[in-house]
């Protein structure tokens, strides 16, 4: 049985400032749970890492991975594709001419904390917020 979290009010008016929100917690803390139940409410795209194929693609096509992304969407386990935040980076930058609400919305979830990889937080640093979810 699903108990929705307060965490799940926050997210919607996080992205009424951001256009990139950050999921962090330890593992088995509910992230992957509340950013499905998040989509699902929401008309979000939820894609998991944890998928082979779509770990690859990832990994070997970031560019072309981030320009398929056509609306709002989750990346869950971001933490096993780092090579696709620099291009997160631009698509944000790319936005930013957009009005708000044209923007696309991405939500993403792991448990390495960003913050301790400095290539990492560096190319999201002002276009990201961070939300630390606890068990």
């Amino acid at each position: 049985m699903y108990i929705e979290r307060k965490k799940q009010k926050d997210l919607t008016e996080i992205f009424k400032d951001t256009d990139i929100l950050y999921i962090n917690g330890i593992r088995q803390c509910g992230k992957s749970t509340l950013a499905m139940d998040f989509a699902d409410k929401h008309g979000f795209t939820y894609l998991s890492f944890d998928s082979p194929a779509l770990f690859t693609s990832a990994k070997t096509d970031p560019q072309s991975f981030i320009h398929s992304i056509q609306s709002n969407i989750v990346l869950d386990e971001i933490q096993r594709v780092p090579e696709i935040f620099r291009y997160l980076k631009i698509l944000v930058d790319n936005q930013r001419r957009l009005p708000k609400d044209k923007r696309i919305k991405i939500l993403l979830t792991g448990s390495a904390n960003i913050l301790l990889l400095p290539t990492l937080a560096d190319s999201l640093v002002g276009r990201m917020m961070i939300l630390f979810l606890y068990p």
